[in-house]
Order: structure tokens, then C-alpha cells, then sequence
């Protein structure tokens, strides 16, 4: 594919890489690492550079570059079932972000397995290999060393006799936790006879701490998915006719005998920011910009070439001889004839789909396979390193048992092909096959693995130490880092419990409260609102009262002349028949307050306006330490919402009322001003900033007293 020059940053583009490990390792590194994590390391490793780096691909929804994503990444593997599950565990180790869609695995999650010997044990502590595994958990932390200690203390009977024996020594730090332990597991047996088995789960999590537990390690959140799944499955498990933990046991062992599994729980989807894991038979029709194709060595599946019968559709039955007498079996002619033809079949077939796994990268191909004794197998494919043919020979093709026995011929063939013709020590001269394509090979011979110079093995060790409350040791150089993280604050903390939307009516509050503090009166907020059994038992409240009027005043005709009782009486009737007004919102309507209103000065002025608009919502944002007091000058904005009784437009800009159906006494009349002044700025404020029009003159309306009075 052609894409355009990268001018900034580097592509990720390059030669196709070839990884090759080899098998063959010490016998104490094959006991921490097999083939297949060691393969995953170092594509986790590969992952990481491209992330760290900013290595940029081709966007063609962007027509441009931009950095490598997760979601660009993908692992194409022969068959997942039975490998994925060890790269989702390194990569988890890593902190790469993975997904694969599996049917199994979750019987295998070392958190179910921990979780299913504790149930285990409480349903029978006398099984010797559960109760051992609940013991070096890290719900009890026991070490080998402990478990052996406990075993000596009684050499014979089950493991739980041993156990309880060692509990019964005195001053013996290890008698005391044991002793702790086997004092849980009676109350924890006692729970799971009385209650219900998901109730006994959720216990166990919380009691022991173990759901928060592996919540802190690698891939916590996948883990905490799995446990809360089990608590589900328990849950769904007993809506049956079944019942008891001795059942649901029961239930999964039949599972696992039966070689059946349940997928683990999704923690992450698909769609999200993550490495996918698929096989090779899945991803085809599919592109992806960085493609890893791993498991190459893995040996081809000839088992229908080994049965005492095989079958083919179109030579039909190829038996074996058995000579019943010399006891001895032989294949026939027609076993042999049609297990040649199955297997070349079968690399015909494996032909096909590695070459899908080959194409399916746009911009980075990366292959990594493990063979057994590396230089044997190199001199292997340099036996036809000088082949004339652009092909390599049939005889070479079908004598493969890996994907790695092509690739390897066709590559020490190669101009790219120095790193591995050196591993034979021998020189093969220049390859006489000229190729445009370039290669990357690395080579990963026996010795160089050691776990301590591994991330996983660092982020493994610090769980031990974590795990035992000890100091955690890391390289000074990263003192810088850790105090950096650890002293971090986030910038916005004052803002957490502020909210980002208020009303008119709380900042109103705020005014109040100042007001009063200056004459030293303690202010006191009630509730806004009764529920209308209140109402109805008690009648309204001065609130309540004072939205009916509101709701009045918003409603009557501005086109007449007159507003007089007589008219006010029949729109009451009117509100009531169309319920938006209660009958018991009419009945504390005062009609003659209203008509008062009309009948003054500020009254006779709206009913002569020409543009009137009443109950009028607006949102304002404002600067957020306006409306807090405890907050410094900010960018952070807060919506300010609430609704403007009147406003007419008058002499060339706006007059703002604001009705008030307190109860005022004359006396108290300046206080009452003071009290709503902040409330009326803001309504100005809102009107002014929103509408770009000056608000000549504002006023409040009280009816009690049926006086206007103009804010200043």
C-alpha cells in the first residue's frame, strides 16, 4: 500500500520483524517461563515502545498521521483457546489494556480458583489441596515454609488435622493466625448453612478483603469483574429448584469434568482502547495497521493421521493391519494412501491461513515464533539456501511441522538473512535471491530471559512485599516520580461538592444569610416543599400561598382596562376547571390584593405596556467564585437559572418587577429590601448580559402591604 511521507514524528512503517525465541532454556527459567509468555513479553515489550514512543500510523478517516493507539493493535494466534489466556495474564502484568473474546478461561482465573477453595473448604475443610490453597492465598499469606511447619506438627492424618494441632500451640505466631482462621471458617460455615449462597460470597469478599485485594493487582478491574460474576452465577443458581454451597460444588465440578468452562467476565468491550486478541480464521476480510502474528511454532495438528482408523471423503476407510498373533499392529496400504493425502490436505490448508495471517496488516508486521534448539533448526533451512528456484521445493513444503518451518527457508534466502545464518557459524555466501522487501530478525537465544530483568517480574516481587506489609524497594531514580504521583492534588478539588447548576432562588439564600450575619440574626432554612397530605390536612403554607398567586398573576388578561374582582372571580373558576390551579390554591387566592396592584401606579404602567413578558426563565453562567464564597478566582463557570416575574419594555429598555407575597410589616420594610437587593442584581444582570438591553428601573411589589418600592 502507498501512503504519503510522514513530516513529523516517526511512522511506524518499517521492515516486517521477525522474533524468534528459543525453547531449550535452563531447567529452573522453563519453571517461571514457557514459550508462549516468554513470546508474550516481548510483544508486550514491542507494544509499549510503539505507545511510549508516539510512533504514528496512517489515519485515512483523517487523511493524515497520528499517533499509534491500543485499538490499532492486534494478535492473531492459531487458536486462541488455551493461549489468549496467557497473554491477557502478562499483558494485565504490563498494564496493556487487552481483549479477547474467549469461551473459557474462567475456571482458570487464579482469583475463582482462590474464591472456589475457600467455598470448598468451608463445605468440607478436610480436603487437603483446597485448604493448603485458602492457606497461601493471600487471605491467610502463609508461606511454604509455614505450610511445612504445620505438617511436621502432626506427620500423620489430613492436612485440616494438622492445621487445627498447630492452632493449639502456645505463644506461636503461626498457632495465632491459624487459630484466627479456623475461628472464621466455624462462622462462615455456620452462615453458609443459614443463609443464601450469594449472601455467603459477598461475606467472604468483604470479610476477607480479597475482591479489593486483587482490585490492586494487574488487571484488577478484570479480576473484580470475575468475582462479581461468581456472586451473580451463585445468585442465578439459586433461583433453581437447587439449592446449598454442597450443590453448587456439585454443579461446577460436573462443568470442569465435563471439559466445560464459562467465558470470563468483560471487563473491557471491543470497542474501547485495547489490544485485541483474535485467531487468524476471525480476521479474515479484517486490516489492522500494526499485526502480530504469534505461536508460530506451534506444531500442526495431524492427530486425524494417528487413529487405528482414519476416513477420508473421498478414499474412504484406511484401517490398520492386526496380526493377532504376533500381537502386532501395521498400517495398510489404504491407511497409508489416505493419511498422505490428510496431511497434505491439512498443509494446504494451514498454507492458506497463515498466508491470511501474513496480509492482514496495513503498516507493521511483526511474526514471533519459538522453535527447540535454535541452531539445528537454522541449519535445517539452510539446506536449500542456494536453490536456483524462486519456489522452494515441494519435498522442502511438506516435510513442515510449523508455520516457522516456511518462514525460516524462505528467510535465510533473504539479503535481510546475516543475524540468522550466524547462529550456524557457518558462511553461506550471498543469498542469489534479490527481494525489494526488508527485514528486522532478532534473535532470543538460551540464557538471556532472566525474570529480574523483566517489568512483570518487578510488579511480582512488589506484590510480595505489598503483600506482607513490607517497605516497597525501587531505584532511587524513581524517587522523583513516586513523590511526584503521591504528593499530586487534584487541581479542582474545591470544586468536587460544589454543584454546576444553581437557581436563582439558592443564591438568594446566600444574600440573605449575609444581610442578617451584618445585624447578627441567625438565619433559618426550611424545607421548600410539603407533600400535599400536608397540605390538604394542615392548608398551604406562606410559600405555597405565594406560588398560587405567581400562578395568577402570570395568567391574567393585560389587554383590559378594568381588573376587578368580578373578572378575577370567573379566571379562578377558569384555572380551576383547566387544573392549573387546586382547589385549595384557589380558595387562599385574595382577590382584593390583586385588584389593589392594578389599581396602583406601578400597576396602571403595566397594563399600558406594550411589550410584556411575564415568568420569564434565563440561564446565566457566572464566574463560579461568585457563587461560592470559599472558592478563589477561577475559570470554572456555574449555570445560574431562575424566572423573572414581569418585565415590560418602557421609554427605550426594560422595567424588572418582582412580586412578594411575604407577610411584611411596615416596620420591617427596609430589612425585607435589603433581603431580595441581591436577588433583583441578578435578575438585572441576566436580562442585561443575555438580551443586551439595559434595565432602566427595578421594583418590588408587596402585597401584604400593597406598596411598591424601586431598587436602587
Amino acid at each position: 500500500a502507498q501512503y504519503p511521507e510522514c513530516q513529523e514524528g516517526v511512522s511506524i512503517k518499517g521492515p516486517v520483524e521477525f522474533h524468534l525465541l528459543e525453547k531449550n532454556i535452563t531447567e529452573e527459567l522453563e519453571e517461571e517461563w514457557t514459550p508462549l509468555e516468554r513470546e508474550a513479553l516481548i510483544i508486550g515489550r514491542r507494544i509499549k515502545e510503539f505507545i511510549t514512543n508516539n510512533y504514528l500510523v496512517y489515519d485515512k478517516k483523517l487523511n493524515n498521521y497520528r499517533p499509534v493507539t491500543y485499538a490499532d493493535i492486534v494478535i492473531l494466534l492459531r487458536s486462541p483457546k488455551g493461549t489468549a489466556e496467557t497473554f491477557l495474564e502478562q499483558f494485565r502484568l504490563m498494564g496493556i489494556p487487552v481483549y479477547a473474546e474467549l469461551g473459557s478461561g474462567y475456571f482458570k482465573a487464579t482469583e475463582i480458583q482462590v474464591i472456589l477453595s475457600l467455598l470448598k473448604v468451608i463445605d468440607n475443610p478436610r480436603q487437603d489441596i483446597p485448604l493448603a490453597g485458602v492457606l497461601r492465598s493471600p487471605i491467610m499469606g502463609l508461606s511454604a515454609e509455614d505450610l511445612i511447619s504445620i505438617r511436621l506438627n502432626c506427620p500423620q492424618g489430613d492436612f485440616y488435622e494438622a492445621v487445627v494441632k498447630t492452632s493449639q500451640l502456645e505463644k506461636d505466631q503461626l498457632a495465632l493466625k491459624l487459630k484466627g482462621f479456623l475461628q472464621q471458617l466455624e462462622k462462615w460455615r455456620t452462615l453458609a448453612r443459614q443463609d443464601d449462597l450469594a449472601n455467603l460470597i459477598w461475606t467472604l469478599y468483604r470479610e476477607t478483603g480479597y475482591f479489593d485485594y486483587v482490585g490492586a493487582m494487574p488487571g484488577g478491574s478484570q479480576r473484580q469483574a470475575n468475582l462479581r460474576a461468581l456472586h451473580d452465577r451463585a445468585r442465578q443458581y439459586e433461583t433453581t429448584s437447587f439449592r446449598g454451597l454442597f450443590m453448587f460444588l456439585r454443579f461446577l465440578e460436573r462443568m470442569q469434568e465435563n471439559q466445560s468452562d464459562l467465558e470470563a467476565a468483560k471487563a473491557l468491550s471491543e470497542n474501547e482502547n485495547v489490544v485485541r486478541i483474535m485467531s487468524i480464521h476471525k480476521s479474515k476480510g479484517l486490516e489492522f495497521p500494526v499485526v502480530f502474528v504469534a505461536g508460530l511454532g506451534k506444531e500442526f495438528n495431524m492427530l486425524d493421521t494417528r487413529q487405528d482408523v482414519t476416513l477420508h471423503k473421498e478414499l474412504g476407510l484406511g484401517p490398520v493391519y492386526i496380526d493377532a498373533e504376533k500381537r502386532i499392529k501395521y498400517p495398510t496400504i489404504a491407511k497409508l494412501a489416505i493419511d498422505n493425502k490428510i496431511k497434505f490436505e491439512t498443509l494446504a490448508e494451514e498454507m492458506r491461513i497463515l498466508y491470511v495471517a501474513l496480509t492482514r496488516a496495513r503498516e507493521k508486521l511483526i511474526l514471533v515464533g519459538s522453535v527447540r534448539d535454535l541452531k539445528k533448526k537454522v541449519e535445517d533451512w539452510c539446506q536449500f539456501i542456494n536453490y536456483p528456484e524462486i519456489k522452494i521445493p515441494d519435498s522442502q513444503l511438506v516435510q513442515a511441522r510449523t508455520y516457522l518451518d516456511w518462514i525460516g527457508p524462505s528467510l535465510v534466502r533473504h539479503s535481510d538473512n546475516r543475524r540468522l545464518c550466524l547462529i550456524t557459524g557457518m558462511d553461506h555466501g550471498e543469498p542469489n535471491l534479490k527481494d525489494n522487501s526488508t527485514w528486522y530478525i532478532e534473535i532470543y537465544q538460551e540464557g538471556i530471559f532472566l525474570e529480574h530483568d523483566t517489568e512483570v517480574a518487578v510488579t511480582r516481587e512488589i506484590l510480595e512485599y505489598i503483600k506482607e506489609f513490607r517497605p516497597v524497594q525501587v531505584n532511587p531514580y524513581l524517587y522523583d516520580k513516586i513523590s511526584q504521583r503521591l504528593d499530586w492534588h487534584y487541581p479542582f478539588e474545591k470544586l468536587i461538592n460544589k454543584r454546576a447548576k444553581v437557581t436563582v432562588t439558592e443564591i438568594k439564600h446566600k444574600f440573605q444569610e449575609l444581610v442578617l450575619k451584618e445585624e447578627g440574626i441567625k438565619h433559618y432554612r426550611g424545607f421548600s416543599k410539603r407533600p400535599v397530605f400536608l397540605q390538604k390536612n394542615k392548608g398551604l403554607s406562606a410559600q405555597e400561598k405565594g406560588s398560587a398567586l405567581h400562578l395568577v398573576m402570570q395568567h391574567i388578561d393585560l389587554s383590559r382596562e378594568i381588573i376587578d374582582e368580578e373578572y378575577l372571580e370567573s379566571l379562578l373558576v377558569n384555572l380551576e376547571n383547566r387544573e392549573i390551579l387546586t382547589k385549595e390554591q384557589r380558595q387562599v387566592i385574595n382577590k382584593y390584593v390583586i385588584v389593589d396592584f392594578f389599581r396602583s401606579s406601578i400597576g396602571k404602567r403595566l397594563l399600558k405596556a406594550q411589550r410584556v413578558k411575564r415568568e420569564v426563565p434565563f440561564s446565566l453562567a457566572l464566574p463560579a467564585y461568585e457563587v461560592y464564597d470559599d472558592l478563589e478566582e477561577t475559570e470554572e463557570k456555574v449555570l445560574l437559572q431562575g424566572v423573572i416575574d414581569c418585565l415590560w419594555f418602557e421609554d427605550g429598555g426594560w422595567i424588572l418587577l418582582d412580586y412578594k407575597s411575604d407577610n411584611v410589616q411596615p416596620e420591617g420594610v427596609d430589612q425585607f429590601v435589603r433581603l431580595y437587593t441581591g436577588q433583583i442584581n441578578l435578575y438585572t444582570r441576566a436580562v442585561e448580559t443575555i438580551w443586551k438591553q439595559r434595565v432602566l428601573e427595578k421594583y418590588l411589589y408587596l402585597f401584604s402591604l400593597g406598596k411598591e418600592i424601586k431598587i436602587n
